[in-house]
């Protein structure tokens, strides 16, 4: 867990601070208006022109998740040609 915990934390550190606030804001909204999301809505209102690591995202939903801002509701399988059809979480705003 504290590997995981550094790993998560180093991502968010050194990712550039456009990719990373577009990220947040997408992430914020999408969790003010209380509907499911994955991280592929979160995706695609990133600008295209902004790219950064894949561990942001993921790191950015772990750490909504770990301060109880976002709940797991189920799982999907990506259509992202990238993740090979994996299995990704739907989350939600905590109640």
């Amino acid at each position: 867990m504290e590997l995981r915990d550094k790993g998560m934390a180093l991502a968010i550190e050194n990712a550039s601070l456009d990719y990373k606030t577009e990220i947040v804001k997408a992430l914020d909204w999408l969790i003010g208006l209380g509907v499911p999301f994955t991280a592929d809505d979160v995706r695609d209102m990133v600008p295209d022109h902004l790219s950064g690591h894949p561990n942001v995202l993921p790191a950015l939903l772990g750490s909504r998740a770990r301060n109880g801002l976002i709940v797991p509701m189920g799982r999907y399988r990506t259509t992202r040609r990238t993740r090979h059809s994996s299995k990704n979480q739907v989350w939600r705003a905590a109640a």
